[in-house]
């Protein structure tokens, strides 16, 4: 399960990274909120569910002790990225913006000021 929790951010720093390293969490914590949800609360709750992963990832990097309760909640975790990476590759639009780095930016710095 540790594997796969690391697994898990290697995936959304591919796809949601910023495009600097300052502020890593918030930035990918922030672009998965605005790409997913569609109303404020929403992506309050998604913003704060992709930042309790990231402090459980952070855990399994540098070798902290991670509870039960920590690791139970990464399966359900992996299927909220993988409906992620089903929105992106059913849409031919986004399979095209998410496949270069240059426009995959760009459209995450629009959905900035949404």
């Amino acid at each position: 399960m540790e594997l796969t929790g690391i697994s898990i951010s290697i995936v959304l720093e591919t796809l949601f990274s910023p495009h600097s390293n300052s502020e890593l969490t918030h930035q990918i914590a922030y672009n998965i909120a605005s790409f997913t949800g569609k109303e404020k609360q929403e992506k309050t709750e998604l913003y704060k569910y992709v930042k309790k992963y990231y402090s459980i990832r952070s855990k399994l990097v540098h070798g902290e002790t991670v509870k039960e309760e920590e690791l139970n909640s990464i399966p359900p975790f992996f299927k909220f990225i993988c409906d992620i990476i089903l929105k992106i590759i059913s849409d031919d639009k986004l399979i095209h913006v998410f496949n270069d780095n240059q426009k995959r930016k760009e459209f995450l710095n629009d959905k900035l000021f949404q």
